[in-house]
C-alpha cells in the first residue's frame, strides 16, 4: 500500500452513508463534501445522531460510505482493502473515541504501547515513548495501573495519548474532553493545538462543547445529513 505523503491535505467528495433500517434507508449523511488541510484545526458540530461520529469513522475507515470518495493527498483510500485501511489508521491516523475503547486487561502503559508495538516499534522503546505520553497526558504516576483502577477522566486521557503516541498525520477526536475537568481538559487542548500548529497536522473534532469553538480554524455544523461552514464562529485572527 502506498502510503499518503506527510502533512497531505483531506478531501471527501460526494460522501453519503445510508444505514439500512427495516425496508427503508436512512441516509445520515447525504452528498457531503469538504477539505480539511494540514497545520488547521476543524471541529464539528451537531446533535446527537446527527451524522458527526459517522463521518469520522468514515474517513478514518473504520466504516465505508454508500457513495463518495475519501483522499489523503492523491490517494483515493475509499480503494482501499480492509487491510490497507487498518495500517493508513495504524501509521497515519490517531483516533480519539469517545468510550476510550481500551484494553482492560493491559495497564496504562501496555495500552498506548500496544499500537506501536503493532507498527513496528520495539517493545522497550514502544514502552518508552508510551511512558512520555501519559506523561504529557498527567498520568506518569499510573503506568501500571488497569482501566478499571482508573476514573472516566483518567481513562480518557490513557485513551489520547494512545491515540498520539505514533505522531499521526490526521488526529479524528469525537468528544475528547466529555469526560475531563475543565483543567485537565484544557491541558488536553493545548496538547492537540500544539500538534496541530508546531508540527503540522490535522485535527478534526466532533463536540458539543462551544467553549472549544474560538480556538478552531474552521467550524462545520452537520444537520440533516449535510456539512456546513459556520462562518460566525470562526476567529477573526488568522494565521498566516
Amino acid at each position: 500500500m502506498m502510503q499518503p505523503s506527510t502533512a497531505s491535505t483531506i478531501r471527501v467528495e460526494a460522501l453519503t452513508k445510508i444505514y439500512e433500517e427495516s425496508r427503508t434507508g436512512r441516509a445520515v449523511l447525504n452528498n457531503v463534501s469538504a477539505t480539511f488541510v494540514p497545520g488547521r484545526f476543524s471541529v464539528l458540530l451537531g446533535r446527537s445522531g446527527s451524522g458527526k461520529s459517522t463521518l469520522l469513522n468514515l474517513i478514518s475507515g473504520i466504516d465505508l460510505p454508500t457513495s463518495g470518495n475519501i483522499w489523503f493527498g492523491e490517494l483515493n483510500v475509499t480503494q482501499f482493502s480492509e487491510h490497507e485501511r487498518t495500517l493508513l489508521r495504524r501509521h497515519q491516523i490517531g483516533i480519539i473515541f469517545q468510550f476510550f475503547n481500551l484494553i482492560p486487561t493491559l495497564t496504562a502503559v501496555e495500552n498506548v504501547a500496544l499500537p506501536l508495538e503493532l507498527g513496528g516499534t520495539g517493545e522497550r522503546h514502544a514502552r518508552q515513548q508510551a511512558a512520555e505520553w501519559l506523561e504529557k497526558v498527567g498520568l506518569g504516576d499510573h503506568l501500571d495501573t488497569f482501566p478499571d483502577r482508573l476514573s472516566g477522566g483518567e481513562q480518557q486521557r490513557v485513551a489520547i495519548a494512545r491515540a498520539l503516541s505514533h505522531e499521526p498525520q490526521l488526529i479524528l477526536a469525537d468528544e475528547p474532553t466529555g469526560n475531563l475537568d475543565e483543567e485537565t481538559g484544557e491541558a488536553v487542548l493545548a496538547i492537540l493545538l500544539d500538534l496541530v500548529h508546531a508540527s503540522g497536522k490535522t485535527l478534526l473534532m466532533a463536540t458539543h462543547s462551544l467553549e472549544i469553538v474560538p480556538h478552531a480554524d474552521h467550524v462545520f455544523r452537520v444537520t440533516e445529513g449535510h456539512l456546513v461552514e459556520d462562518l460566525r464562529h470562526i476567529r477573526l485572527e488568522r494565521r498566516p
